[in-house]
Parts: structure tokens; sequence; C-alpha cells
């Protein structure tokens, strides 16, 4: 396993991450003073986005069934953990953009090659009843 969303795993194959970007910036105040630079004071952390990369080849190895659970799990607006496969925690996040692309299609319109990027953004843990609604109704 690369990495885990809630109960979705990315994996080498069939459903492949190959890129990682994550941007986390911090969130300060200024406050202005006569004849001298600004001082900044810390107010807290600012917007933790992490991007993952993939692609699929489905008719080889398949992954459009996985494609479409990360949509109906985009879909949903549930925040759910992402863990990376090494056991480090990403936090709480939610789907905040999900892009496809296709190429080289086949006679059905299906990508064989298959370039996805999942944008995760980090948000305050949901309490439990309202995770385990999530979680149920992605099987329900």
């Amino acid at each position: 396993m690369l990495y885990q969303f809630g109960s979705l795993q990315f994996t080498v194959w069939p459903f492949n991450v190959h890129g990682i970007d994550r941007d986390a910036s911090y969130d300060f105040a200024a406050h202005p003073v006569v004849g001298a630079r600004q001082p900044l004071e810390a107010v807290g952390p600012g917007e933790d986005r992490i991007v993952l990369e993939g692609r699929l080849f489905p008719h080889k190895l398949g992954g459009l069934s996985a494609l479409e659970a990360l949509r109906r799990m985009a879909e949903a607006q549930q925040p759910q953990p992402l863990m990376r496969g090494d056991g480090t925690p990403f936090g709480w996040r939610v789907v905040t953009n999900l892009g496809e692309r296709g190429s080289h299609l086949d006679g059905r319109g299906i990508g064989r090659l298959i370039e996805f990027e999942a944008t995760f953004a980090l948000t305050p843990r949901p309490a439990a009843s309202a995770w385990y609604g999530s979680l149920v109704s992605l099987f329900g």
C-alpha cells in the first residue's frame, strides 16, 4: 500500500500513485508600527493540501472501480483519514478536487491510459457519528 484514504487503498497496481505534492501554509497577523518593520504574530496553521498523482491502465491492470470509489468519496464531502504506506498519518481530509485525463481511447471511449490528480485538504476531525454515517453510505 502506498496511501490509504478512508477505506480506499492506493497501491502499486491497479490503483497507482506515482507522485505527491504537499503545500502547507502558516498564518500571521501583521501589526503596523511607526518607523520599523511590522512585527508578525503567529495566529495558527493555514491551509494544508496534499495532491496525489496517479496513472491507471484499465485495460491491462484495472483500477476504474477504485477511481469511481474515490469520486463517490469526493462527492460525499465527508472527512476521511489519509495515511501513507509506512503508517504516517496525514490527518482527516476531504477531496477538494479530482481531475482525470484519458488518452488512447478504445471503441467505448475509455482511455487505455488514465491519469488522475486528487487534492486532499486538511480538515478538523469529524464527530464520531458523522464519520460512521459517511462510511456506511459508501457501502450502502
